[in-house]
């Protein structure tokens, strides 16, 4: 479980993994979202990975 919840965090802190749905952990094979609107395939509308690398900027 450790070796998995590193490689987890390890994907999403990565500054080369924004955008990467592809190999993405969170990818859950969305393409539309509740409201009808385009989505990413985890189902957000802004990468996970960018989303936590600008939540460390501003927290750091």
């Amino acid at each position: 479980m450790e070796k998995a919840l590193f490689n987890y965090y390890d994907f999403l802190y990565n500054p080369k993994n924004v955008r990467n749905c592809k190999e993405c952990p969170e990818n859950g094979g969305f393409s539309v979202g509740t409201n009808g609107d385009d989505v990413l395939p985890c189902g957000m509308g802004t990468c996970w990975v960018e989303v936590l690398l600008r939540a460390g900027e501003n927290n750091g």
